[in-house]
């Protein structure tokens, strides 16, 4: 995962390097693998100066070619340009000998040399537009406002936005870290207990605001939830007066530094709240719903939907959908269809933003074969409460940036609020299990800063309640793991004392297994382990009225189904060695039937 250091100062500002940025982060268990500089335009234009042309005539020895000579302010060097556009007077973009330029579709790179070109020396090179990387035109080389002067580096005229990428690997326990609201706030929590300066910026405070500026419309789309289970949170809205364009620079420079292109400004700014406060949107075009309407259910079988990747997929019937009146519009959570997304003609807008169940969408999912940004995070379980507020987030920007207008409330046709997790912790063993001897002042000092509150406390005994957003907290070894990663875990001392923890347990099968086995091996049996599967006829044979477990991917139809005995593997072992010539054979099997 792609993490934006000054796209994470929406959420929080601070002062500290980069590198120490990067330890904190990896402290915090955040492992930063990768840290990254980022330049909007690549090399940062470092050796490209302004010039002056102070004469411009022909090439004696090529027809196409000029020989100019240029003025960058401390010196005057001679060029040979092979530009038509190129003439006395102007001031141009001159990368110099030793600057490295990068060409558009040339991402290694062009180190510039002292040459001579048809028998002339030439001391650099006048720059065309894609020669810079500033874009794509190639009709001739760029002319500046006559008004700058000589010699100014051109990263001082061409604005430059720069940025430090890290790329962290994240575990697949801390779904709440996949944004960068989510990182934001392990860092706050971090500063708060290390007294690191800080100020806290609440995006969603201006986005609040939106509702209260809806716009009369006759097109508002009705909703129907008919799965809450799978679909417990699931909102809508309108908007009108779309104008799908390019996106403005900043939104593009935010999304280009962790690795994905621009498309429009509605798919960016969609991507945008994704990596954002890590809510997946999905945004329908209004005048593709039929009938107006939205309903959230379960595919029909065999049911189709052309997926916006160009495929046709046949539905299972176990899949949510979103549909109109006549079709299904998306995969719930997985992916849309080609027909209903937004494109340039689109100027009105229908936005989905709703929680659903993680296992159902990693079935469809799993399923199809499919893994989008919004499926890995559904799987993984976003935060339950957020989606109005991404929302409205989505809503603000849009009127703010693109001119777009709110068109109907936010309707909650689904709306189950998620409580927070109850986690019951005794302070002495959460001290046992970090060994560390802290507090209670400092205890509640870290929990505090993890949004982790204090319902009732009966020292040594507490009573804790989560956020739902916090999915891999529902114990008190994972608070125990909480407080040291943001307390730090190299607080943790070096020492002699040999520190142990015996569980409390009864006689596990394992144990009985382990000395069935020490018996058996000593009277001369051999331990196998066989495959899991087996075809169909043999896996029916061994059971009566139950049903075998069937595999979606076989490797072939001999391994198709789980095993329900153990006897045909043994079998085949025997069978393999007494082909072999080998007749002193004593096996034992230990394993799971299905």
């Amino acid at each position: 995962m792609l993490i934006s250091k000054e796209w994470l100062k929406r959420h929080i500002s601070f002062e500290i390097s980069d590198d120490e940025l990067s330890v904190i982060l990896t402290d915090l268990g955040l492992e930063v693998s990768k840290q990254l500089p980022y330049q909007s335009v690549k090399g940062g234009l470092e050796g490209v100066v302004v010039g002056e042309v102070l004469s411009c005539e022909p090439h004696p020895n090529a027809d196409k070619l000029k020989l100019t000579k240029i003025d960058i302010g401390d010196t005057v060097l001679d060029i040979v340009c092979g530009a038509p556009n190129v003439a006395q007077g102007q001031k141009i973009a001159l990368a110099t000998v030793g600057a490295t330029i990068y060409p558009t579709g040339l991402p290694e790179g062009l180190k510039l040399k002292k040459s001579k070109i048809r028998g002339e020396l030439s001391m650099g090179m006048i720059c065309a537009e894609d020669e810079l990387g500033l874009g794509n035109s190639h009709e001739g080389i760029m002319v500046l406002d006559n008004t700058l002067k000589n010699g100014t580096p051109l990263s001082q005229v061409i604005e430059i936005y720069t940025d430090t990428v890290y790329e962290i690997d994240l575990t697949p326990n801390r779904a709440d870290a996949m944004s960068h609201l989510g990182v934001a706030r392990d860092l706050r929590a971090y500063f708060e207990v290390h007294d690191i300066p800080y100020t806290r910026h609440d995006v969603f405070d201006h986005s609040s605001k939106v509702i209260s500026e809806i716009e009369p419309y006759d097109g508002v789309t009705s909703i129907q939830v008919q799965e809450l289970s799978i679909a417990p949170v699931y909102t809508g809205v309108n908007l009108t007066d779309i104008k799908v364009t390019e996106s403005p620079n900043w939104l593009k420079h935010y999304l280009l530094a962790i690795g994905i292109n621009p498309k429009n400004n509605i798919v960016d700014l969609s991507n945008f709240i994704l990596h954002d406060v890590g809510q997946p949107l999905h945004t329908f075009d209004q005048q593709k719903i039929s009938g107006n309407k939205i309903e959230v259910r379960l595919a029909t079988p065999d049911e189709t939907i052309k997926t916006l990747d160009g495929l046709e997929r046949k539905l299972k019937g176990t899949e949510l959908v979103i549909a109109d009146q006549e079709k299904a519009s998306c995969i719930a959570g997985v992916m849309g269809s080609a027909f209903s997304g937004v494109t340039e003609e689109t100027t009105e807008l229908f936005l989905e933003s709703a929680y659903f169940d993680p296992i159902a969408i990693r079935k469809a999912a799993k399923q199809h074969q499919i893994s989008s940004d919004a499926s890995y995070r559904y799987e993984r379980g976003i935060d339950p409460n957020i989606a109005e507020m991404a929302s409205m987030l989505f809503v603000y920007i849009a009127q703010k940036e693109f001119g777009a207008k709110i068109a109907s409330p936010i309707q909650r046709a689904s709306f189950e609020e998620t409580k927070p997790i109850a986690v019951d912790i005794n302070k002495d063993k959460i001290q046992q299990l970090i060994g560390l001897d802290l507090s209670d002042e400092l205890m509640f000092k870290v929990l505090h800063a993890l949004d982790i509150k204090v319902k009732s406390s009966n020292s040594p005994r507490h009573a804790l309640a989560v956020p739902p957003y916090r999915v891999d907290v529902t114990r008190e070894v994972d608070i125990a793991e909480e407080i040291l990663r943001v307390y730090g875990m190299n607080q943790v001392q070096p020492t002699t004392e040999l520190k142990y923890h015996l569980p409390e347990t009864t006689p596990q099968s394992w144990q009985y297994q382990k000395r069935i086995s020490n018996f058996l091996s000593s009277n001369g049996y051999k331990e196998i382990m066989s495959v899991s599967f087996m075809d169909q006829q043999t896996a029916q044979s061994y059971v009566a009225a139950r049903e075998v477990i069937a595999l979606h991917n076989p490797l072939n139809q001999e391994f198709s189904h789980m095993r329900t005995s153990l006897i045909p593997g043994v079998l085949s072992s025997i069978e393999y060695n007494l082909n072999r010539k080998q007749g002193d054979l004593k096996f034992y099997e230990i394993g799971k039937t299905y």
